[in-house]
């Protein structure tokens, strides 16, 4: 050992070899601090400078890469021209009735036990079944099939000219008769 590699600790006067302590930090070469073996106190610190690369990288990556994204973006939206998409108009099928006789048929309607179905009108000349069997089409002025055509709806009309029932006969040949509420 020579006494070039010894060290005077400022706290506790002895010539002493630091014991050495690395850190990283970030974005920094690693630091060390020279500490005094005996009283523990860091004589010193060495390195630790800013490294430029590290920096680099944290800058692109925080500030000028997002910016890009966004701008890049903002610029796409402005010089894009609008996408138009023309959808085809669904052919109808079955019959085209009168709104007035839709409205007739329009209302609650009660199956006996278990559910009630709605059948509403929608504003057009359409009828419309709101548990997902969606539009109906008609196939005579009471009667009428769901779009999958697994079930038949015919409306009945009772002594007072007013329709009172509905029977839903499925593709199985099954009916049920529900009262309007």
């Amino acid at each position: 050992m020579t006494n070039e590699s010894l060290v005077t600790c400022p706290n506790c006067g002895r010539r002493i070899i630091p014991r050495l302590w690395h850190r990283r930090v970030a974005f920094s070469y690693m630091r060390t601090q020279h500490i005094c073996p005996f009283c523990g106190v860091c004589m010193y610190t060495t390195g630790g400078q800013l490294n430029r690369r590290y920096f680099a990288v944290f800058l692109f990556a925080v500030v000028v890469a997002p910016t890009l994204f966004f701008m890049s973006a903002l610029v796409c939206q402005i010089l894009k021209p609008p996408v138009v998409v023309q959808q085809p108009v669904p052919q109808r099928r079955g019959l085209v009735l009168p709104p007035a006789l839709l409205d007739e048929y329009a209302g609650y309607y009660e199956l006996p036990g278990y559910y009630m179905t709605f059948v509403r009108y929608e504003g057009d000349d359409r009828l419309y079944l709101t548990n997902s069997s969606g539009e109906l089409t008609a196939l005579s002025r009471e009667e009428f099939a769901t779009q999958s055509g697994n079930e038949r709806i015919r409306f009945e009309r009772g002594a007072g000219g007013k329709i009172t029932h509905v029977t839903f006969t499925r593709k199985s040949g099954e009916q049920e008769r529900g009262k309007k509420l």
